[in-house]
């Protein structure tokens, strides 16, 4: 599990196929989480603290992209500041771990609709549709 504590008592923990967010100690913030499947995080964003705070924010599909702009902007639930270069590193990983797994999970994906294609080509050479020579050409495009 990645864990990285930021401001504000916000905290993000990264775990199996979920994003947790805890969102802080303030009081009408207190014992509240958001949990995200990363099958649902369209982007990872993260920005190095320097003169001012990093963040990662994660941008979730159907929700309104709400990353700030500048200090003054509110800020969303998907976002975590944070200080320091230990933080900064935990938040690549975290970033990494992420599209690691959208990756494999779009290897998967495309795993199925290669099968499901290949599928629909053995039901056409049955039918007679298209012969013998077409489906293994078909078949070796779809496979290569």
């Amino acid at each position: 599990m990645l864990e990285l504590k930021g401001k504000l008592g916000k905290k993000v923990m990264v775990d199996n196929n979920k994003v947790i967010i805890n969102l802080g100690h303030l009081p009408f913030n207190k014992n509240r989480e958001k949990t995200i499947l990363i099958n649902n995080i369209v982007s990872v964003e993260i920005k190095k603290p320097g003169l001012s705070s990093g963040f990662i924010f994660f941008q979730v599909m159907g929700e309104e992209s709400k990353v700030r702009k500048s200090i003054t902007d509110t800020s969303s639930d998907n976002e975590i500041l944070f200080s320091g270069k230990d933080n900064y590193n935990i938040a690549l990983q975290i970033k990494a771990y992420i599209d690691e797994f959208m990756s494999k999970d779009k290897r998967i994906v495309n795993a199925i609709s290669v099968a499901d294609e290949i599928s629909k080509l053995k039901g056409l050479l049955d039918k007679g549709i298209i012969n013998k020579e077409d489906f293994d050409k078909q078949k070796n495009k779809l496979l290569s």
